[in-house]
């Protein structure tokens, strides 16, 4: 799936929905800057959100039912307890510095969308249009690396 802004910026192109109700998220993983791991979270109360076990500081966004931005916390270290001021439906998990240059602030809209697959022709009904590269916020010179944790 691809993560969009309201205004069509996309803000991950591999969304990943996290199984196992989140319990793992990206513990012992690494991500790259296009790439954003989404949680469904419980509607009782503030997620408590850890980052123990991760190698590397990432990104926090927190999303309300109508996918409308609460809360973004930036570079939450490792190691470290983070607890939202709000209640949101929703976590998405992004590479340090991510929300940061593509804008995303609290009231922003998010759109997460099926990619259009060109072999089979299916395209979601979520699908808008395909946006040029300059409309897209990923720096090609930022790019990190996918790891095996040894």
């Amino acid at each position: 799936m691809i993560l969009k802004e309201g205004n069509g910026r996309v803000i991950a192109r591999r969304v990943s929905i996290a199984g196992w109700g989140g319990l793992f998220g990206l513990m012992l993983r690494s991500i790259n800057e296009d790439e954003a791991l989404l949680f469904k979270l419980r509607k009782n109360g503030r997620p408590i959100v850890h980052t123990f076990f991760l190698r590397f500081p990432i990104d926090l966004v927190f999303l309300d039912e109508g996918m409308r931005v609460l809360e973004v916390k930036t570079h939450l270290a490792p190691w470290r307890i983070y607890l939202p001021g709000l209640s949101p439906a929703y976590l998405v998990e992004l590479s340090a510095g991510r929300t940061t240059s593509c804008g995303l602030r609290p009231g922003s809209l998010v759109v997460l969308e099926e990619p259009h697959d060109q072999q089979s022709g299916f395209s979601s009904e979520l699908l808008t249009r395909r946006l040029p590269p300059s409309a897209d916020c990923i720096t090609q010179h930022h790019r990190f690396t996918r790891r095996p944790f040894i």
